[in-house]
C-alpha cells in the first residue's frame, strides 16, 4: 500500500528539506511568489508529498492564479487517494 510522504520527516542527512521549510515561512509572511518557488521546487523532489501540493495550491490560489491552484489541488487528492484508499473500493472482490 503506498503512503502518504511525512513533511515532517526527515532526509537521509537528518534535516527537514530546506526548500519545504522555507516555503512554509513565505507561506506565513504571505509572500506567495517565493512559496510558490519553493514549493514547486520541493514537490519535483517529493512527487508523494500530499501536503506539498495542499501549500503550493493555497500559495496559488493566493496569488490569483487559479489554473495551477487547480492543478495541484488535483494532484493532492490524487496523492490521498492512492495513500487511502476509499471503504467502497477496499470491499470489492472482484
Amino acid at each position: 500500500m503506498a503512503t502518504v510522504a511525512d513533511p515532517t520527516e526527515e532526509t537521509k542527512e537528518g534535516q527537514l528539506d530546506p526548500e519545504y521549510a522555507a516555503g512554509e515561512a513565505a507561506i506565513a509572511a504571505k509572500d506567495w511568489p517565493t512559496a510558490i518557488r519553493l514549493l514547486s521546487s520541493a514537490a519535483l523532489r517529493d512527487t508523494r508529498n500530499a501536503d506539498i501540493e495542499n501549500y503550493l495550491g493555497y500559495a496559488y490560489r493566493q496569488s490569483r492564479q487559479l489554473p495551477p491552484s487547480h492543478i495541484t489541488n488535483a494532484r493532492c487528492s490524487s496523492i490521498l487517494a492512492i495513500a487511502a484508499p476509499t471503504s467502497t473500493s477496499a470491499r470489492r472482490t472482484s
